[in-house]
């Protein structure tokens, strides 16, 4: 049983097209189209020349045999079949009406009829060649022009040509028919040039036939003035060649490109998509395949009509000479004793001199004498078969040569008057070294930094400088496997967010994320955030050099030990001072995975972690600048002491882990010091600040390597969501620029709130760019989010799908169609061999059948539009994507279904191996160098990079060292002695055992001073030295003792406290 779609998978709807965009005509990407090969489209060329030459001819003799009756006779014929066809067709039109092309078939084959019953009224063959021939060659010539211009423009939107030769070249051509000509296409002139000789050829035709008319061929004189038309051709072209009249051209290459014109003229475009994008030949009425065929078939039923015309076979011609060469036998003279003459032999005695008259009579008359009644009997039968011979002869060589000749002119004609105009295109634009095609770098000029064009960038530069404004609100895709169209992407699409799935190895990022990035930093309208949770070096060379290209600032985060890095703390972004305590409290658990849920055992371990960082940045926010500063806090349980129970602390174990972890982390924990009055450095001026990045285009790659922190990599981007999101609810009410984020493996950083986010995010400007290997990836810890992200976002492109989720999906979500299915009945004989597939087929059925038939069952069902088997080949091929609009918005109109996409690299291969090993950027003053001890380094000076030794002082007194070494030793005991007995720092902010109460209360009252981000007075964060935490001078807390003194706190009073 065979299966097959009822109807085919192009899902492209043009007549969905906005009104304006005049169904998408007004595009200037200009994709050249195409679904076959040279080979079948050379095919198709041959098939449509040859069935045209052969009916024409069919049709020129058939007609001319209505030369043997009466002209009144002939027309009445033709009138009665006229009236017939014409009664029939308007029968047929009153039943339903007929399309346009069957219309313009048959209006073709009335004119061919009577330009093919004007050929049998040609008296001479100087009548012929002049009236019959002569329009032939100038229709031809005009159809070639036009061909010509077609051509010209569809090798002037070559691929690899950038927009400036574009549009230079197809200024060229109008240059035609002006008196200037381009210093770069000096063809132009050899065009004006070849129509001259056109005609001197011509001419020489006619003198072949003036001459051959005064010879014994004066029968075939038309014939030969065609043939001597065709040889002044070549003659003439090298002639203008030598003398320097035009530019040398090889003939040999400029019919070869004649020959490629000609069929690119039939065949381009010959399953007519209408999609957008798409290359359309400048001349409208020459789109329609009908429209091209028609051209070429008027210009095929001239140069029939004109061969036909002027052949000397015709059924006229044959009566003649049947009926009056035996009647000759028998009366040899007329009454006055000459003999009798042929119409033929009267036209060639009448062009014979006067003297050779009586030669050529006497002559005659010895060749018809009297013989008896015998033999005149003989004569009349010998007389029969020589006149049928010569004219089966005649006829058969005069149908091959009206077969074959007329389409071997209409080439000829293209080559003579275009060639070299077609060959200068071909040459510049065209051929696999056109030299107007951009200059590719080697891969050494490649590292030192000088970038080629490829056919991707002259793609995405047609559509930015587009005169169609609608066409710049796109982003290129890919083609269509389908049809061959370009798939665009509308803008507002790509706003209401994208996923993209693929798993390793299938391009995802490369033909995927990479030139959807390239494009959006290009437009120069928006910023751009990218977050790589794996790292890709390729991607980040892309987005940089992109950056530079477009003359953005690019700034980098990393957290690979050695590399050099841009700042970005969370605690340090210009809008947190805009943001209450709980906001903060509550953006940093989200960001850090610390909200567990909302049930019992969850809720309350949440509740513990928001209550302890909230106390944390009520009391100390000032101080909490950084991770770092946060974690010497998180760390002492002393400095909770005084603002909270310490119980609570106990069990937020979970929160000082994670924050132990980011404060390791060297460029998330650079921060000015409040209290210090010097300007900052400029690596914390210069940081990632995300409402910097709303209010100006920027581009901020996130480069997160997760081999060895696969933990810390996913809170640094969740981090990095959370300030963006946070930042852009502040933002302003002119502050509308768009930011396009791009997460790479965000199955890392999914959450239960991923909708909430999504949609919140959209009416904030952002856009989310969501990458991911399978579909199963979003079904984690009990949580499935597959209906979430393929309701939240409006793109969706899936490559390569090897898992079977991400195969059902396919096939669940394509829709339906309906499949024809065959099945038949067949008789197997004793030959029949199971390994011999082609014996089970409906061909064979037929053949072993009696009387050739088979009964055959047809049944039409529904299935998905994409089957299992499809979906396989599709992801079996290197570059094949499926993507998928949820609904359409300008040119994006694909019918809400699947289509299958050929994607390509915007960039070359040896491009991308050097990406690959490229250096990562110096480190310099904005910058700062990822360590592995969690502290930033210090500045390099002179003496440490050049390794100079520092000259000993020589000057020192007598007993200073030995002086120094006691003082050092006494100020270390005398730390070690107010250093308590358990080796526990004294607390940050101890209070006096008198004011227990007092100071619970005063420490656990809320203040607006602490919503509000305000630090308490007196309140400083416990001191690190080599990374432990140590004692500090206590605080005081102006309790007044006895002896005049003000009182300190001390652990152990706050500690009982908080037990009472």
């Amino acid at each position: 049983m065979r299966r097959r779609l009822a109807t085919n998978r192009v899902t492209v709807e043009p007549h969905r097209y906005p009104p304006e965009s005049n169904g998408g005509e007004k595009t200037e990407l200009n994709y050249r189209t195409r679904v076959t090969t040279d080979r079948q489209d050379t095919a198709t060329t041959i098939r449509l020349v040859s069935i045209l030459t052969l009916t024409f001819t069919v049709i020129g003799f058939g007609i001319r045999l209505f030369g043997i009756l009466p002209l009144a006779w002939g027309l009445s014929i033709l009138g009665f079949i006229a009236a017939v066809m014409l009664g029939i067709a308007y029968a047929k039109f009153l039943q339903k009406r007929p399309p346009w092309s069957d219309i313009g078939w048959c209006l073709g084959f009335i004119a061919a009829c009577i330009m093919f019953g004007a050929t049998s009224f040609a008296p001479t063959p100087h009548d012929a060649y002049l009236f019959l021939f002569l329009p032939a060659v100038l229709g031809t010539a005009v159809l070639s022009h036009f061909i010509t211009k077609q051509v010209c423009f569809w090798m002037s939107v070559n691929e690899r040509m950038p927009l400036r030769t574009l549009k230079t070249w197809q200024l060229y051509f109008a240059c035609l028919w002006t008196s200037r000509t381009p210093r770069r296409c000096p063809a132009v002139a050899s065009y004006r040039a070849s129509l001259f000789a056109l005609a001197a050829a011509f001419g020489a035709g006619y003198g072949v036939l003036y001459l051959v008319s005064g010879t014994e061929w004066h029968g075939y004189a038309a014939i030969a003035g065609v043939g001597g038309f065709l040889l002044a051709l070549p003659a003439l072209w090298v002639a203008m060649d030598d003398l320097g009249i035009v530019s040398p051209t090889d003939p040999i290459l400029a019919a070869k490109v004649a020959g490629r014109t000609l069929r690119t003229f039939v065949c381009y475009n010959r399953h007519q998509t209408q999609a957008a994008g798409v290359f359309r030949f400048p001349n409208r009425s020459l789109r329609p395949n009908l429209s091209r065929d028609v051209a070429v078939g008027c210009s095929l039923a001239l140069l029939t009509m004109a061969l036909v015309g002027v052949s000397t076979s015709s059924p006229k011609l044959l009566l003649e000479s049947y009926w009056t060469r035996p009647k000759a036998a028998v009366e040899t003279k007329t009454g006055n004793g000459e003999p009798v003459l042929t119409p033929s032999e009267r036209l060639f005695l009448s062009q014979l001199p006067r003297e050779k008259h009586v030669e050529y009579l006497a002559a005659k008359r010895a060749e018809h004498t009297q013989p008896s009644w015998s033999s005149q009997l003989a004569a009349r039968g010998a007389g029969l078969w020589p006149p049928v011979r010569d004219f089966l002869i005649t006829t058969g060589f005069i149908l091959l040569l009206c077969w074959l000749l007329p389409s071997f002119l209409l080439v000829t004609i293209l080559w003579f008057v275009c060639g070299r105009l077609l060959t200068a295109y071909y040459e510049a634009l065209e051929a696999p070294d056109a030299y107007e095609q951009p200059y590719q770098p080697t891969k050494k000029e490649l590292r030192t930094g000088i970038r080629g064009r490829t056919p991707w960038d002259n793609r995405i530069e047609r559509i930015r400088n587009s005169h169609d404004e609608l066409e710049t609100e796109h982003l290129y895709l890919g083609t269509s496997i389908e049809a061959d169209y370009p798939i665009l992407l509308h803008q507002d699409l790509l706003h209401r967010h994208a996923h993209i799935l693929g798993d390793t190895g299938s391009r995802k990022t490369s033909i995927g994320i990479a030139p959807v990035l390239a494009q959006l930093i290009a437009r120069e309208d928006c910023s751009v955030v990218i977050i790589d949770l794996k790292g890709d070096r390729p991607l980040f060379e892309a987005a940089r050099e992109e950056a530079d290209r477009a003359g953005i600032p690019f700034k980098w985060f990393t957290n690979i030990t050695g590399f050099s890095s841009f700042v970005f703390n969370p605690f340090r972004q210009s809008h947190v001072q805009q943001m209450t305590t709980n906001q903060l409290t509550q953006g940093i658990l989200q960001a850090l995975s610390l909200e567990y849920g909302e049930d019992y055992g969850r809720g309350y371990f949440s509740a513990l972690n928001e209550l302890v960082l909230a106390n944390y940045l009520k009391r100390h926010r000032r101080h909490i600048g950084s991770f770092r500063e946060l974690h010497r806090f998180v760390s002492d349980p002393d400095a909770y002491r005084s603002i909270g129970n310490i119980e609570d602390w106990e069990k937020t174990r979970h929160l000082a882990s994670i924050v132990d972890k980011l404060a390791q982390v060297v460029p998330l924990n650079v921060a000015a010091n409040p209290d210090d009055k010097n300007p900052p450095p400029v690596s914390v001026t210069e940081q990632i600040d995300f409402p910097a990045l709303l209010r100006e285009k920027q581009v901020a790659y996130f480069y997160l390597s997760s081999a060895q922190e696969q933990t810390t990599v996913s809170k640094v981007a969740k981090l990095a969501m959370f300030s963006l999101l946070t930042a852009a609810s502040k933002r302003g009410k002119g502050e509308k620029n768009r930011v396009f984020v791009f997460i790479d493996e965000f199955q890392r950083v999914i959450s239960e709130n991923i909708s909430i986010f999504l949609e919140q995010a959209r009416s904030m400007k952002l856009h989310f760019i969501l990458a991911n290997q399978t579909i199963g990836q979003l079904k984690r810890n009990n949580l499935d989010l597959t209906e979430i992200v393929e309701s939240c976002t409006a793109f969706k492109q899936s490559f390569r799908a090897s898992d079977e989720a991400s195969v059902k999906r396919l096939i669940e979500s394509s829709g339906e169609g309906l499949y024809h299915s065959l099945a038949w009945t067949q008789l197997l004989s004793d030959a029949f061999d199971e390994e011999d597939d082609d014996y089970l087929s409906l061909g064979a059925a037929r053949k072993d059948a009696p009387e050739g038939k088979v009964q055959a069952k047809v049944t039409e069902a529904a299935g998905p539009r994409l089957e299992k088997n499809t979906i396989i080949e599709t992801s079996a091929m290197p570059f094949a994507s499926f993507v998928k609009f949820t609904e359409g918005s300008g040119y994006t109109q694909f019918s809400g279904y699947w289509t299958t996409v050929i994607s390509e690299y915007h960039i070359t291969k040896a491009l991308f191996g050097i990406r690959e090993d490229a250096d990562w950027p110096d480190p310099d003053e904005r910058t700062v160098l990822v360590t592995a001890d969690g502290e930033p380094p210090p500045p390099q000076t002179k003496f440490i990079e050049k390794k100079t030794p520092i000259a000993k002082p020589t000057n020192i007194p007598s007993g200073f060292e030995d002086d120094l070494k006691e003082r050092l030793q006494a100020e270390a005991k005398s730390q070690a002695e107010a250093k308590p007995p358990n080796g526990t720092p004294p607390a940050s902010v101890p209070s006096s055992p008198k004011k227990k109460k007092k100071r619970k209360k005063k420490a656990n009252a809320p203040r607006e001073a602490d919503a509000g981000g305000g630090p308490d007075v007196g309140s400083e964060p416990p001191h690190e030295q080599n990374g432990s935490p140590s004692s500090q001078p206590p605080v005081s807390d102006g309790t007044p003792k006895q002896d005049g003194s003000t009182s300190e706190s001390s652990p152990q009073g706050q500690n009982g406290e908080q037990k009472a």
